[in-house]
Order: C-alpha cells, then sequence, then structure tokens
C-alpha cells in the first residue's frame, strides 16, 4: 500500500508562500503555478493511497475471520470516499470560474464545515480520533476572508484570483489527507496484518464436549482467542478459576458434573489485548449444559 508520509506532514508552510505571493509583483505567476502543480500532485498520490487501503478493506469482507467488522467498517469507509469526492469536486468546479467572488468562497467553507460533520457523525471513535483535525478550516479561511468572525466578510485585498485557486488547492489536499486517515482508520479497526501475515484480529472461541449429560459424566470446555497471532495472551477463567493455555493455544476446563438432574451454567471470561483495536478487552460468555436422569434398563 503506498505510504504518502511526505504528504501527510502539515502543509502550513505553504501558506506563508501565499502570503508572501499576495505581496509581491506579479511576476510570481510561475511560483504560483509551481505550487498549485505540487499540491495537485500531493492530493494524487494521497488518492491513490486512500484507494488502496478501500480496497484491502474491501477484501477483509471476504475473509471469515474479518468478515463481521469488516462489513462494518467498510460501510463507513465507503461513505467517507462519497463525502469527500463531493466536497473535493466542489471546490474543483469553483476553481474553474474566472472571477473567485465572495459568495464562492463563502459557500466553500460552508461545504466544508458540512464535510465536518458528515466524517465526524460516521461513529463515535472517528469523532473522538479525528475532532481536532479540522483547524485547517479557519486557517485557510482567514488567509481569504477578512473579519471572519462577523457575517459581513470580505476577500483580503491584494489577493489575485489565481492566489486563491492555491489556497483552494491547498483545501482541496486536506481534504484528501482527512480522507486516507479516516479510511486507514477504519481499515485498522478491523485488524491489520502482521509481517508474517496473519490478521491481528480476534474473536473469542468456546467449545464444549456436548451439553447434555448423564450424572457423574465429565464436562470439557475449550475456550481461546480465535486469532491468528501469539500477541493476544489471553487470560482465562471458567467459574472464576484461571486455567492456564496449553501447547496448542487454548485453556482446557474439566469438570465432574453434579449427580442431581437440571441445567447447569459454567461462566467463562477471556480477558486479552486486541490489537486490532490497539487496548485490552474483556469477553464474558455462559457455557450450558443439562443433567438428564439416567435411563433405568
Amino acid at each position: 500500500m503506498p505510504k504518502p508520509v511526505s504528504f501527510l506532514k502539515n502543509h502550513y508552510f505553504f501558506l506563508s508562500i501565499v502570503l508572501f505571493a499576495s505581496c509581491a509583483d506579479k511576476n510570481n505567476n510561475k511560483i504560483q503555478e509551481a505550487l498549485r502543480n505540487s499540491l495537485e500532485t500531493s492530493s494524487e498520490i494521497i488518492e491513490m493511497s486512500s484507494i488502496s487501503t478501500l480496497n484491502d478493506l474491501e477484501e477483509k469482507k471476504y475473509n471469515f475471520v474479518t468478515q463481521d467488522r469488516a462489513e462494518i467498517w467498510f460501510a463507513k469507509a465507503h461513505l467517507i470516499k462519497k463525502f469527500s469526492e463531493i466536497r473535493f469536486d466542489f471546490i474543483e468546479k469553483k476553481k474553474r470560474k474566472q472571477k473567485l467572488n465572495r459568495n464562492d468562497i463563502k459557500e466553500v467553507f460552508e461545504n466544508l464545515i458540512e464535510y465536518k460533520k458528515e466524517i465526524l457523525g460516521r461513529d463515535s471513535t472517528l469523532r473522538e480520533q479525528f475532532y481536532n483535525q479540522f483547524g485547517f478550516i479557519n486557517k485557510y479561511k482567514s488567509l481569504i476572508l477578512v473579519d471572519t468572525n462577523s457575517n459581513s466578510l470580505s476577500i483580503q485585498k491584494g489577493l489575485s484570483n489565481q492566489l486563491i485557486t492555491s489556497i483552494l488547492n491547498g483545501l482541496q489536499t486536506e481534504i484528501r489527507k482527512i480522507e486516507y486517515r479516516t479510511i486507514l482508520f477504519c481499515n485498522n479497526r478491523v485488524g491489520m496484518l502482521d509481517e508474517s501475515g496473519l490478521f491481528e484480529s480476534y474473536s473469542a472461541i468456546i467449545g464444549q464436549n456436548t451439553n447434555i449429560l448423564k450424572p457423574g459424566g465429565i464436562l470439557e470446555i475449550k475456550a481461546g482467542i480465535g486469532a491468528f497471532s501469539k500477541a493476544a495472551l489471553p487470560i482465562i477463567t471458567f467459574n472464576g478459576k484461571r486455567i492456564e493455555l496449553n501447547q496448542e493455544g487454548y485453556s482446557l476446563y474439566k469438570r465432574v458434573v453434579p449427580k442431581k438432574p437440571g441445567k447447569y451454567l459454567v461462566p467463562v471470561k477471556i480477558n486479552f489485548f486486541d490489537q486490532g483495536v490497539g487496548k485490552d478487552v474483556v469477553l464474558e460468555r455462559i457455557v450450558e449444559y443439562t443433567v438428564i436422569e439416567p435411563c433405568n434398563n
């Protein structure tokens, strides 16, 4: 997957170039054109990474280990891509105008505010992770418009249409950065492949030899983590008693069942570190079995 690390660094260094250009003489058109081309190239490279990551996430929908999570997070990522395209294209249409006016610029930033709501509204974890990454909106806005906190906004004096277009290119790059980061976040929530090609995503696997036993019969319960990784390090307890993993990677609980017929429950608790979400997880399950009256011959 392409990793546009250099392009994902903060782009605000270019803001000082824009301000300088607005004060310099008009013979710096070549500088502005080079800047615009650089930003457009950045956007294209970042988008390639977004598409690659989205495709990777879609593939996980067809793997039984990751299918359930992938279907949820692919739907979110797909919407993020859709919203990003809409906002990116809106700015692109504005750039094609021969003369941008105050209303055009206001509409651009109103669209970006809506974009922020759309992205953060997909999921509470997305909101928590990316809420503070939309500060670029006001920073760019202050470059073009004066009195940004009032109702009477006007374009900064001395800004040429070409210079405003360069700033809009910067906004498009910011959209691509948000798009890539959020889609990558969605992909990581499903689970990643480690260096050995094994999935770092987990689910509890609990099985029993039978759920119907005769009095004095032997109940066996196996519990572990359905993870193709040794990094899970689960701690497993049955009825509050910890049982270590065996060499095959699961805990085996055995007990003689009561002689009295009836339904019985065994609580199973698994603590492990889920690298897919980057935190400790506790899973609790109840294993049920029934002791029946023996047949009288």
